[in-house]
């Protein structure tokens, strides 16, 4: 059987990569990941016949998600830190005004920017690629493969992960 995990995209996010962990930690080998646009779209593919679906706690809407889906139990939860955090930039020099990030995100901002918010922390960073802000909070691995400038690392964040089902209670 293909198991089926909705999480939020697009490809880089933490979101992926915690489903990935949350499969092969339950010994699932033959899976797919559904990325969604947000974590609501995520949680609906589990009504519309996702097996799963990954939000992270630190999801700033979460008790409204708990609220909205409380016909999806949550069967489990896991902890796995993101990936190295930081604030990026392209390569020119001059100050920084605008921010893009995650609104989870938000405590690593400093207030002297201005935040500018995005779904996922990987189109942050593409705002910062397509000169709409000056930089951007985004994972390391994903600025550096932009070719973004690093200015400030954050590290890894701890996190733990919600399980949604539309299965039973207890699980596979």
């Amino acid at each position: 059987m293909t198991y089926t995990i909705s999480t939020l995209g697009p490809e880089g996010t933490d979101s992926q990569r915690a489903a990935h962990h949350y499969a092969l930690s339950s010994g699932i080998s033959d899976y797919d990941i559904l990325l969604c646009e947000s974590f609501e779209d995520a949680l609906d593919r589990v009504r519309d016949g996702s097996d799963f679906g990954i939000v992270p706690a630190a999801y700033p809407g979460l008790f409204a998600l708990h609220c909205k889906y409380r016909d999806l139990p949550i069967i489990g939860s896991f902890v796995l830190y993101t990936k190295s955090m930081v604030l990026a930039r392209a390569n020119q020099n001059g100050p920084i005004r605008t921010v893009a990030l995650h609104p989870a995100t938000k405590p690593l901002l400093s207030d002297q920017y201005e935040p500018v918010f995005i779904n996922s922390k990987p189109l942050c960073l593409r705002k910062v690629v397509d000169g709409d802000v000056d930089a951007g909070i985004g994972s390391k691995d994903v600025a550096e493969e932009l070719g973004l400038k690093i200015v400030e690392e954050f590290g890894e964040i701890p996190m733990t992960w919600e399980v949604f089902s539309r299965g039973e209670k207890n699980g596979l």
